[in-house]
């Protein structure tokens, strides 16, 4: 009867280290930066000011307030607050308050943005690759697309294209000069 006594706890641990381990995150290769660009509802870089665990009768998660720097893709005002699993065994990200990050992110069934272990989310010193591949954030002065600056990107090219019309139009609408013979010749001359 005793050795039934200690056997069952060793049966009790068997059996929660083998569910807890059924319940860990697995994950498939990271996509490159390029394919994790496409993926993502949002790529930004910001510092983490909060991390919050909010736990449920139904789920647990943290969430995360974020100082956002640069933003690549996506809303700046979304970005300022993610969340991510609990732990990483639930695929949950291990933000540090005070750290900078890149995060990739996407929209829950929610609308919410979340990210996880799985993404290529990183502190900003681990993520040149990912920096490089990026180049300048939108919010930055002389970035390609999307930039609020007049004077770049999507503004100028919007211009150029109301300009060239414009001349088009102006143009089409000039008639062409008469034209007249010289009664000394039979060339024809254009005033």
């Amino acid at each position: 009867m005793k050795s039934q006594a200690l056997l069952l706890p060793i049966i009790f641990a068997i059996i929660a280290t083998a569910t807890h381990e059924l319940q860990a995150c697995s994950c498939p290769p990271k996509p490159s930066s390029a394919n994790a660009v496409a993926q993502a509802d949002a790529v930004f870089s910001g510092k983490i000011e909060k991390v919050e665990l909010v736990v449920s009768t139904v789920s647990s998660f943290r969430r995360i307030k974020i100082t956002v720097a640069r933003v690549w893709k996506g809303d700046r005002e979304a970005a300022a607050e993610i969340f991510t699993g609990p732990d990483q065994g639930a695929c949950g990200y291990d933000f540090q308050v005070n750290a900078t990050y890149l995060i990739y992110a996407y929209k829950s069934e929610s609308g919410r943005l979340q990210t996880d272990i799985c993404t290529r989310t990183a502190a900003i010193s681990r993520a040149q690759e990912d920096l490089n591949y990026l180049g300048p954030a939108v919010n930055e002065k002389g970035a390609c697309c999307g930039s609020p600056d007049i004077f770049s990107g999507d503004a100028v090219l919007f211009l150029g294209m109301i300009f060239f019309l414009l001349m088009m139009k102006l143009c089409s609408s000039i008639k062409p000069a008469r034209r007249f013979i010289t009664p000394h010749s039979n060339k024809k001359f254009w005033p």
